[in-house]
């Protein structure tokens, strides 16, 4: 390996944090000095000190985010981010609350050559459809699995609870384990 010492490769570093899809990359840089880093002679994070920025699970907006930082950030070399659950991004028209005043970054569309486009728009439900294969979806309705029962059961729940309560557009309702299994009353 061109005669690199694997010992002296620094380890990766876990973090867990909020990060504010609207916040600076200086911000982002204080999430990571706050948390502090396990020091190894020689492999501690300093501020300015290049890293690689990887992003598992980006839901929503934390996809987006990340590639800003990605961005902005002079001390990001890298990205690698597996983005997942695409209907949770925001957009121009559903922005996320509480906006800071005069921001108007959003999830979709980061570019502002697609904002410009007509009928650029991306609703909820073909956000929600990015989500799926439906190769897989059609599958398990030809093989009527029961686990597809659940998705019907939580599509029917959150109708009621909108027809109870129009507010509530999108409640994100979870289902137990083995729901699949249940009448839909229980």
């Amino acid at each position: 390996m061109l005669g690199i010492d694997p010992a002296s490769i620094p380890l990766p570093h876990h973090r867990v944090g909020w990060v504010d899809p609207r916040a600076p990359w200086k911000d982002f840089l204080q999430l990571l000095e706050s948390e502090g880093v396990p020091e190894r002679e020689g492999d501690c994070w300093r501020p300015g000190c290049p890293f690689v920025l990887t992003g598992l699970h980006a839901c929503g907006d934390l996809g987006p985010a990340a590639l800003r930082q990605f961005a902005r950030c002079p001390s990001v070399l890298g990205i690698t981010t597996v983005s997942c659950c695409y209907m949770k991004a925001t957009t121009l028209d559903e922005p996320a609350p509480p906006p800071r005043e005069g921001d108007s970054e959003s999830g979709y569309p980061m570019s502002a050559w697609v904002q410009g486009l007509p009928g650029h728009g991306l609703p909820y439900m073909l956000r929600e459809l990015a989500c799926h294969a439906i190769e897989d979806y059609a599958g398990r309705l030809k093989q009527e699995t029961a686990e597809l029962r659940v998705h019907c059961y939580r599509a029917a729940l959150e109708t009621i609870i909108r027809q109870l309560n129009p507010l509530l557009r999108r409640p994100g309702v979870q289902t137990g384990r083995k729901a699949h299994l249940l009448p839909f009353k229980e």
